[in-house]
């Protein structure tokens, strides 16, 4: 399920187990099965840009499917009280013939 909060410009969701209540003003999205590339972004958020430059510049993987969005997981490993830690980036690749 997800959640917009505007003032921040991006999407909070949380995964849930299937016939979960969510609230009225929230939504359910099932994310594609297709194929992600799996980045880490290790350290603050103020350096996150630059990760998504490396992700940006890199040769690996496929081609980045830009009707897709990317998704980002907090899986514990990143602490918000101290700003700092690690979680993953999922970019969505483009399917080619078929083929995830």
């Amino acid at each position: 399920m997800y959640h917009i909060v505007p003032w921040e410009g991006f999407i909070v969701c949380t995964e849930i187990d299937e016939g979960t209540g969510i609230p009225p003003d929230f939504v359910k999205i099932t994310v594609p099965d297709i194929s992600y590339e799996v980045y880490t972004h290790n350290g603050t958020m103020s350096n996150q840009p630059e990760t998504f430059d490396r992700i940006c510049n890199s040769s690996n993987g496929g081609e980045e499917d830009q009707e897709m969005v990317h998704f980002e997981k907090y899986d514990g490993d990143f602490d918000f009280t101290q700003d700092s830690g690690s979680f993953k980036i999922y970019i969505p690749l483009k399917q080619t013939d078929g083929a995830m």
